[in-house]
């Protein structure tokens, strides 16, 4: 019995080691990236794009994007924003055909470092499939209900690669080029991580849109402050 008990042991941490993702290796992307319409208060997340990299792994691979006000300097923090989209920019290799679950959920943790709270969902979830039929860059617009909420705290957009390809390769993440802490997550089956801790090279590029300019930071902080975080 005793050494039946120690092979299960053994067999346990093995799986769990298994579980762990290797650290990630970026790869620049390609000039013929997404290109995004000029730059508005209507984006909320984050656009910017310059590494891609192979770190998707389901199944329930999931990944949360703090939401906070970009290049909005004629905009006044004006209480709640309407949000109409969600999106998601992946890169492919080869043609793939997958799943992703996209909704917004509201935040713990502190105003110094908010963390997602997934059990408060404030829009979606929407479980969707997409069929990519070209390598590239591909921006994701989730189909989320309209209308869509209006925010005035804090949140995130979450993303959720639920279950391996159903065709073809997984997509890989698309990143800006710097790393803020308490901004961007990774959830699977065992962790929860921020991917600075895990030397990200920067925030996956997903985003929300808004209905219109009157925005508000959903930190719980100075609009200065905001926008000095989401400055890259």
């Amino acid at each position: 019995m005793r050494r039946l008990l120690l092979a299960l042991a053994v067999l346990a941490s093995g799986t769990a080691h298994a579980a762990e993702k290797a650290p990630p290796s970026p790869e620049t992307l390609p000039e013929t990236a997404y290109q995004f319409p000029p730059a508005t208060c209507a984006f909320w997340g984050e656009t910017q794009q310059t590494w891609m990299v192979d770190y998707i792994q389901p199944p329930g691979d999931t990944y949360f994007t703090l939401l906070g006000t970009v290049g909005c300097p004629n905009c006044p923090p004006t209480p709640g924003l309407g949000l109409v989209g969600a999106r998601i920019v992946l890169n492919y290799p080869s043609p793939s055909s997958h799943r992703l679950i996209v909704s917004v959920v509201g935040a713990t943790g502190t105003a110094e470092c908010p963390v997602p709270d997934p059990a408060t969902v404030l829009w979606g979830p929407v479980d969707f499939v997409v069929n990519v039929t070209v390598p590239g860059t591909v921006n994701h617009r989730a189909p989320l209900p309209l209308p869509g909420p209006a925010l005035s705290g804090a949140a995130f957009l979450r993303v959720e690669v639920p279950d391996q390809p159903i065709s073809g390769a997984r997509p890989r993440l698309v990143t800006s080029g710097a790393c803020w802490p308490c901004a961007s997550y990774n959830h699977y089956p065992g962790h929860q991580d921020d991917l600075c801790d895990l030397q990200f090279p920067g925030r996956p590029t997903m985003y929300v849109e808004a209905g219109d300019c009157l925005v508000t930071p959903t930190l719980r902080r100075s609009w200065g402050q905001v926008r000095s975080i989401y400055r890259d």
